[in-house]
């Protein structure tokens, strides 16, 4: 796998299943209803 930033070849990768994905503070009776969605972070 390539980064897409430098072109570099990826050493470490892992990915997080499931993390909040959201670009607003939650409130309390919004938490568990924001979207989920897998993540993958990579080093090169």
């Amino acid at each position: 796998m390539k980064c897409r930033i430098c072109d570099g070849e990826i050493f470490f990768l892992f990915s997080i299943n499931n993390e909040p994905l959201t670009d607003d503070f939650l409130t309390l009776e919004g938490i568990g209803k924001e979207f989920l969605g897998k993540i993958e972070i990579g080093m090169c």
